[in-house]
C-alpha cells in the first residue's frame, strides 16, 4: 500500500504527490489500480487539480489564522 505525502504546501507538490500516490496505489490483491491510466488531459486530472487547491487553500488559511492568533496573543500580553 502505498502512502500519501500530506508535508507540501505548494500545489504544484502537492499535485505530484497525489499522482505518484494514485499510480502506486494497490488494491487488496496487490494490483496497481492506476497504473495504465494517463493523468494528464483526463476527468482525474480535474479532480487532482481540485484536491490539490482544496489542500493549498486550507494550509493557507489555516496560516493565517495561527499568525492572527500569535497576534492576538502578543497584543493581550503587551498591556
Amino acid at each position: 500500500m502505498a502512502s500519501l505525502k500530506i508535508t507540501e504546501l505548494d500545489f504544484d507538490d502537492i499535485k505530484t504527490n497525489l499522482k505518484t500516490f494514485l499510480k502506486s496505489y494497490t488494491d487488496e490483491n496487490g494490483n496497481q489500480v492506476f497504473s495504465d491510466y494517463e493523468f494528464e488531459g483526463s476527468s482525474l486530472s480535474v479532480l487532482i487539480d481540485l484536491l490539490a487547491y482544496n489542500r493549498h487553500y486550507n494550509v493557507y488559511y489555516m496560516l493565517v489564522y495561527q499568525v492572527k492568533q500569535i497576534i492576538q496573543n502578543l497584543q493581550s500580553h503587551n498591556l
